[in-house]
């Protein structure tokens, strides 16, 4: 008989993603919002429905039958023109080709210069040709005007940026790349804008106003300009500012100056939204510390501001301005982290709360925004979907997730746990895994997950988010993550607390929860700790091992840089709030370099070989500093890899997690 737990842990960790689709749906709406379809897994089969909120009525429909017309090579060789190609953008990293509005054209990148390429036939058009090595026109985040004719694009100056290269093992024979890598305080990029006339191919340059464009993040087209944001390289100041299609004259609509940083990225969508008036737009501002919605004209001039109180709002989901509301998201409630959906008028009166279960919400409105689907979970409660009228009345529950066999099988539903931070007076939230048939009386060895960055929110609200976490509690561990202060969520206040500090906070935070948890879970055995993590993951349990190895036993460091002054400009100099030659010691005191002789532990160093968000060179110096320390670590290289690994890859390195802290601890 097949061992119940070797299923649960295989399942957990290679097929979360396919079971928690039977809880959430991916509806097609008719144009009017009057029903949609949806598709369910039953069985072998996937089968139709069709929804009517009206009638609050579900209609199973019949198959549809496989149709084909024309020669079987005209249909492969016309899908192939359809479908968005890939290209090395200018940092490295495939980006995929974007699709005209129109749907004629998509559009990349080739020899540093924008080309469109015919979805019909896959014939080339180049749209510019004074690109080079030196200045690239760059394909991310660019934005074509609603009816095609406009598209506008940063050219990005990438000449003083270090080449970093990149070595291809696989191939034969064996191949060498160049891209562009810049760590913090090494030569960045610069911006430039240009609005590219599709037709004539000629391009116009947009000013970017007085504040160094270090970041630049293009907004939308207006009827005769172009909106867009301009920060600088600290990101202590976003100007949004809207440029004139004719004479290319730049205009500051609005500015926002933080003392720390702002939370804008650059390769995001910023929190913008525009009103159909065109007159007007929802801006998302954390000026009183708290993010909340401002209702604001083209010109700068506040009108209203839509939501107070100290929570955070998350993102605006909808807009019905005919009937004058704003839909969002936000984490308003006593219980924090409960992240549910909201509505306020467009005067900033009747602000409501419109979904009712606790955990996380996700929203999906119909296009007539009379109605929307509620997907809802906890770590402990499956995944459902609901669907609501706008004002949050239910009309039914269209599907469930059945954990049945889980439960059958022994499965131990994750734990929510509250301590305090260092501060004594903060409450840290996190979430804790148990093996399956847990026995209270038997001690088990854990295993911590950290991320930590002071962007992410870490310890999930939902069914599944981390399923990884519980794959690795089925086989005999304790597992457990946490959100300490300088994580997101919370405020500026509770994410600033490592602003300027990064490398310095975190561990001693992670050590004071762990000791908490220690002390009220028993059969949690404090000589068998391990910790893992990717990224700045990885960097944090190369800290955790060098600073705490007295707690921390055996960790797992995937892509790790292995100092703050490593990790790329672009994520890590916000955070610091300075460049490392403005302020070296403060770079210098989170450096591992420092501690490397403090290792007592089993320590694995696991990378790819084609990383170019932290080279593979990271992990080679570090090795090289065990060395010279005479501290034996073990390493894995994944070959042909990037930051984030894919497909087999990703399979072999988490088994290799589980196998590294089996044999260690």
């Amino acid at each position: 008989m097949e061992d119940p737990t070797k299923t649960i842990y295989e399942l957990f960790l290679y097929q979360a993603p396919a079971l928690t689709a039977g809880g959430r749906l991916t509806p097609t709406w008719l144009e009017d919002g009057s029903s949609f379809e949806f598709r369910v897994q039953e069985g072998e089969a996937q089968v139709r429905y069709q929804v009517n909120p009206e009638q609050a009525q579900i209609t199973r429909l019949p198959s549809p039958e496989a149709e084909s017309t024309g020669s079987q090579e005209s249909l492969a060789s016309s899908a192939e023109s359809a479908a968005p190609r890939t290209f090395p953008w200018l940092l490295g990293n495939p980006l995929a080709e974007s699709l005209s509005p129109d749907g004629k054209w998509f559009l990349g990148v080739q020899d540093f210069n924008l080309y469109l390429r015919s979805t019909e036939d896959g014939t080339l058009q180049m749209l510019t040709q004074d690109g080079d090595a030196a200045h690239s026109y760059d394909a991310l985040g660019v934005r074509w005007s609603l009816d095609g004719k406009y598209l506008a694009a940063r050219k990005v100056f990438i000449g003083e940026m270090l080449p970093l290269p990149v070595m291809h093992w696989l191939t034969k024979p064996e191949t060498l790349e160049t891209v562009r890598f810049a760590r913090a305080g090494d030569p960045a990029w610069k911006n430039e804008l240009f609005v590219i006339d599709c037709e004539t191919k000629t391009s116009l340059q947009i000013e970017t106003g007085s504040i160094s464009a270090d970041y630049i993040n293009i907004v939308d087209f207006l009827p005769s300009e172009i909106v867009f944001a301009v920060s600088d390289r600290l990101c202590k100041q976003l100007d949004l500012m809207a440029g004139d299609l004719q004479s290319g004259k730049g205009r500051l609509i609005l500015s926002e100056k933080q003392p720390c940083f702002h939370n804008y990225q650059f390769f995001e969508p910023l929190p913008i939204t525009p009103l159909s008036d065109g007159q007007h737009f929802i801006w998302v501002s954390e000026r009183d510390g708290w993010s909340h919605l401002y209702l604001y004209d083209l010109m700068g001039k506040q009108q209203v501001q839509l939501t107070h109180g100290e929570f955070p709002v998350h993102q605006v989901v909808a807009v019905d301005e005919e009937n004058g509301w704003v839909y969002f998201s936000a984490l308003a409630e006593k219980q924090l982290y409960d992240l549910h959906l909201y509505r306020v008028r467009l005067d900033g009166s009747e602000f409501m709360r419109l979904t009712a279960a606790s955990g996380m919400h996700e929203i999906q409105f119909s296009p007539s925004k009379r109605y929307f689907l509620d997907t809802h979970s906890t770590v402990d409660r499956p995944l459902a979907t609901e669907l609501r009228s706008a004002d949050g009345t239910l009309i039914q529950e269209l599907v469930r997730m059945d954990i049945t066999p889980l439960l059958a099988a022994g499965w131990q539903q994750p734990e929510e746990f509250w301590v305090k931070a260092l501060d004594g007076e903060t409450d840290l939230r996190g979430v804790l895994y148990k093996p399956a048939n847990f026995d209270p009386s038997t001690r088990y060895p854990v295993l911590e997950y950290i991320y930590g960055g002071p962007h992410t929110l870490d310890a999930p609200n939902s069914f599944f988010a981390y399923s990884f976490l519980e794959a690795f509690a089925q086989i005999g561990f304790v597992t457990f993550v946490v959100d300490g202060r300088g994580t997101i969520g919370r405020g500026k206040a509770f994410q600033d607390v490592c602003y300027g500090r990064v490398g310095q906070h975190e561990i001693p935070e992670h050590v004071h929860v762990l000791k908490q948890l220690l002390e009220t879970h028993p059969y949690m055995d404090e000589e068998r700790v391990g910790i893992f993590g990717l990224s700045m993951g990885g960097y944090n349990t190369l800290r955790a091992m060098l600073t705490a190895p007295d707690i921390y036993k055996v960790g797992v460091a995937t892509c790790a840089p292995p100092s703050v002054r490593d990790q790329a400009w672009a994520y890590i100099e916000r955070f610091m709030g300075c460049l490392p030659q403005d302020n070296p010691d403060a770079y210098e005191k989170g450096s591992c370099y420092n501690v490397i002789d403090n290792l007592s532990g089993r320590l694995l160093l696991v990378h790819g070989t084609i990383d170019t968000n932290a080279p593979i060179a990271h992990t080679f110096q570090l090795m090289q500093a065990f060395i010279h320390a005479g501290k034996p670590v073990d390493m894995l290289i994944i070959p042909e890899q990037p930051h984030l690994f894919e497909g087999e890859s990703s399979k072999y390195w988490l088994d290799a997690i589980r196998r590294y802290f089996q044999e260690n601890l």
